[in-house]
C-alpha cells in the first residue's frame, strides 16, 4: 500500500480505467497540496506520512481508548470475527428491548 501511494504522489498512476486515474491524481494532488501548505517536503521525507489500511487504522484508534469506555485491556485482531458480531448483534438487541425509545414506548 505504502508503495502505491508513494507512486500516485510522484505522478506514476498505474491504473488501466481513465475515471479510477483521475480520481487517484485528484486525491494526489490535494495530498501534495496539504503538504506544501504545511511545509512537508514529502518528496523528501515520505516518512511524515501514516499509510495504514483501514483495519490498522481502526485497531490504533481501539487501542487508544479509555477504561471507562469499558475497551481497557490488550484487543487482538481476529480471522473469524463472525462470531464477535453475532455476540454484539445480540446483546445490542437485549440492550434495546430495555430502552423506552426503542421499544416504541414514552
Amino acid at each position: 500500500m505504502r508503495a502505491r501511494v508513494l507512486k500516485a504522489l510522484r505522478g506514476e498512476i498505474d491504473c488501466d480505467r481513465a475515471l479510477k486515474a483521475a480520481r487517484m491524481r485528484k486525491f494526489a494532488d490535494a495530498a501534495l497540496a496539504r503538504a506544501s501548505a504545511r511545509g512537508w517536503d514529502l518528496a523528501q521525507d515520505p516518512g511524515r506520512l501514516r499509510i495504514q489500511t483501514i483495519d490498522s487504522f481502526n485497531f490504533r484508534l481501539a487501542t487508544q481508548l479509555t477504561v471507562t469506555a469499558k475497551a481497557g485491556g490488550s484487543l487482538l485482531i481476529t480471522e473469524r470475527p463472525h462470531e464477535l458480531y453475532n455476540r454484539a448483534a445480540r446483546q445490542t438487541l437485549a440492550a434495546a428491548d430495555h430502552d423506552d425509545q426503542t421499544r416504541g414506548g414514552h
